[in-house]
């Protein structure tokens, strides 16, 4: 009678199996390729290393599954994050931030993958996952050139010297040694992506704000926020052992693209309700331009905090929306906003207690439904809806 394995039997196979492989991983992790022999993962493993060669029968063979199964890994981690952005320039951010996180996160074993010297030939899977890679690369780059997005070019070339780049910037010989830092880790990987966008032809005001920054976890960058975070407890099959990268949707913009400070003022003198203000921005826009409890409360003629938070919203809004509307090749023909900001009596004092938004917009190209979504993401994510901590609505209407 032929023996045939029963399903718990194959289950356990694969078990051990990749227990083993996860053993060589962490060594490789630790220690580079070098770590990789024998006789430790099967220690690692838990396992007798006669159970090791059952598996892999040389050390060849489990070294070139090791970079197999991490590569693997590596791709559908890119593609997780690049299939979740709103455009494909956006995805060709997302899909180089990704691979930079992962080369930082255990460049032993990056570098182990790479072109660390080993002493078995291990010469075909690495060729394979570069070619994975890089084919990711040129598909996600040739998506963006199909777009308009970027001029036309080699994409396979493109997408061979930009993976070269990152690897030689980061892992290479002549890779920064201080990268432990996770600042000056997301600081690189902002780096890298803003190279790589600008070397494809992404105008660089645009790469800036593709650029999508990334954190390391939330205690050791207090206050970063980011379009990629890569988050605590989470499988080593998604990405290196304790980090993920998880692509958000927003108008955040990394750290080296931020606009410098600006300001406004004011001037106040009197009391509460015969007294009276002006207000000054630093743009000149306005100059003391008048302001008081009459022109808040009663509506006489002046200004007030209200409808200025009222006009930045709206603009920052819009603006929001327009960046969303281009990441899904959607260009407005006109768009108009009106933010209502609310201020009433409350038990403690006054407070906004809402701000309606209403916009009407024609965009070719556009049915409602995707409309009312990006829409609803710009509300969402643009830096002044973040910046209030009240109830924000909208009603968008999209014109014929």
């Amino acid at each position: 009678m032929v023996y045939r394995r029963t399903h718990q039997v194959v289950k356990r196979l694969a078990a051990r199996r990749s227990a083993i492989l996860s053993a060589a991983r962490d060594a490789a992790a630790a220690g580079g390729m070098a770590a990789v022999q024998i006789a430790p993962v099967a220690v690692r493993a838990n396992v007798a290393a006669g159970t090791v060669y059952r598996y892999f029968p040389s050390k060849a063979e489990l070294i070139s599954e090791l970079i197999t199964e991490v590569s693997r890994d590596e791709l559908s981690a890119i593609r997780r994050a690049a299939d979740a952005a709103p455009g494909p320039s956006s995805a060709l951010a997302a899909a180089v931030t990704t691979i930079a996180v992962h080369v930082l996160s255990q460049r032993k074993l990056a570098w182990g993958i790479l072109a660390e010297p080993v002493d078995v030939d291990v010469t075909a899977s690495r060729l394979a996952s570069r070619r994975d890679i890089s084919g990711e690369l040129a598909m996600r780059i040739d998506a963006a050139v199909r777009a308009g997005h970027l001029p036309a070019q080699d994409t396979a070339l493109a997408a061979t010297a930009l993976l070269g780049a990152l690897h030689e910037a980061l892992v290479g010989p002549l890779a920064p040694s201080n990268l432990d830092d996770p600042i000056k880790l997301r600081d690189a990987v902002q780096t890298v992506t803003l190279l790589a966008l600008r070397a494809v032809g992404v105008m660089d005001a645009r790469a800036r704000g593709l650029v999508v920054q990334a954190t390391t976890p939330a205690k050791a960058l207090v206050g970063a926020r980011a379009s990629v975070l890569i988050e605590p407890k989470l499988s080593r099959r998604t990405l290196p052992s304790h980090w993920r990268c998880r692509l958000v949707a927003g108008f955040n913009q990394p750290q080296e693209q931020r606009m410098t400070t600006t300001h406004g003022s004011a001037k106040w003198q009197g009391g509460i309700k015969d007294g009276k203000g002006a207000i000054s921005t630093k743009s000149g826009a306005l100059a003391d331009y008048p302001y008081g409890f009459a022109s808040r409360f009663e509506g006489k003629p002046g200004s007030n905090p209200e409808e200025l938070i009222g006009a930045a919203h709206a603009a920052c809004f819009t603006m929001a929306l327009s960046l969303i509307l281009g990441e899904a090749k959607l260009t407005a023909e006109h768009m108009e906003t009106k933010a209502d900001v609310t201020l009433e009596k409350v038990a403690d004092g006054f407070a906004i207690t809402a701000v309606h938004l209403t916009l009407s917009a024609k965009i070719p190209g556009a049915d409602n439904a995707a409309f009312q979504e990006l829409a609803g993401k710009a509300k969402a994510g643009c830096p002044v809806s973040k910046l209030l901590n009240t109830k924000i609505t909208l009603d968008a209407s999209l014109q014929g």
